[in-house]
């Protein structure tokens, strides 16, 4: 993420010796953009890396989680487990595909055949808005609030399923004589 014109201390560490350095970050004089679009415009992106960084700890949390209950699944459980590992799974999946779309393969054509996910749009976004030293324009802005509040959906999805979990599933589990799914703590 590039910075906004102002001056910074620069610390390097080596070999256990710390050095630091004052920096000036100047404006391009080229530029037509005054420093508090800029400053509108880092603010936005700083948003926008927060709204990443959520997204990429759920889908961290619910692979943990997938993995788990896969491995519980091939432990042998009842049908009544297995039938709620399932689907506890697929809630899983559904969420995740909030966030990212599983069905990609990696070739060129998945832009073509899937629609782009949040956390694609949130990438998408913030590179529109650093592409330039102006301000935001309202249509960002109003796409990062839609991006804002699709984050919380899904926060809110992924915590009840946790919840679930850590509840009644666990339990479960426990009288069952089955590991316990850890749940990561979110960030």
């Amino acid at each position: 993420m590039l910075m906004p014109p102002g001056t910074y201390t620069v610390k390097l560490s080596v070999g256990g010796r710390d050095m630091t350095e004052s920096l000036v970050v100047r404006k391009d004089p080229n530029s037509e953009g005054t420093d508090a679009d800029i400053d509108a415009q880092t603010r936005l992106v700083t948003d926008l890396r927060g709204h990443l960084n959520v997204a990429a700890g759920m889908v961290n949390q619910i692979e943990l989680i997938r993995s788990q209950l896969e491995a519980l699944d091939r432990l042998g459980a009842d049908a009544a487990t297995k039938t709620a590992v399932t689907e506890l799974t697929q809630q899983l999946i559904d969420a995740e595909m909030n966030l990212v779309d599983l069905r990609q393969t990696g070739t060129g054509q998945d832009g073509v055949r899937f629609g782009s996910k949040l956390m694609s749009k949130i990438g998408y976004l913030a590179n529109g808005v650093s592409g330039s030293d102006y301000k935001p324009t309202d249509q960002h802005l109003a796409a990062a609030q839609v991006i804002a509040d699709e984050v919380k959906k899904v926060q809110a999805l992924v915590d009840a399923l946790r919840g679930r979990i850590l509840g009644g599933f666990n339990e479960q589990l426990k009288t069952k004589n089955l590991p316990q799914v850890v749940v990561p703590t979110p960030r």
